[in-house]
């Protein structure tokens, strides 16, 4: 069975990337195939590629909720393929964290104002005989 949603995941991916050749190239012959795959409760996802020198990898997701069935299909770019020893870190520096603050009441008034709410009122400006009872 599993077989039979491989073919199909390879079928689709080889129609993607047909349409997404350059078309001013002569069309190259390459394969494609399954990376990973799994298959769950009628559900299924498989990870494939191909032996094109692009460094793209695909995902293809079928989705049987018992009311509609859908396949989608991503595609992605692999950018870079970096090894990390276990105990090991990027020695990158984290980014710095901004104090936080609270806002002020100009900068609530000013989002009031921007989200044209200004006629509605504004809890923190009402008196305690105004304030809205939930």
């Amino acid at each position: 069975m599993n077989e039979i949603y491989t073919e199909r995941a390879k079928r689709l991916v080889r129609q993607y990337i047909i349409k997404h050749l350059d078309k001013s190239d002569p069309s190259p012959k390459f394969e494609v195939y399954v990376v990973w795959f799994v298959y769950i409760l009628g559900n299924w996802k498989a990870i494939l590629a191909s032996t094109l020198f692009d460094d793209m990898y695909y995902e293809v997701i079928y989705n049987d909720d018992g009311v509609k069935s859908e396949t989608y299909l991503d595609a992605y770019k692999k950018f870079e393929s970096v090894c990390i020893p276990d105990g090991a870190n990027l020695n990158v520096d984290p980014e710095p964290t901004l104090p936080f603050k609270w806002p002020t009441d100009e900068h609530i008034q000013r989002a009031f104002d921007q989200a044209d709410l200004i006629d509605h009122p504004n809890p923190r400006t009402m008196g305690d005989d105004q304030q809205i009872k939930l």
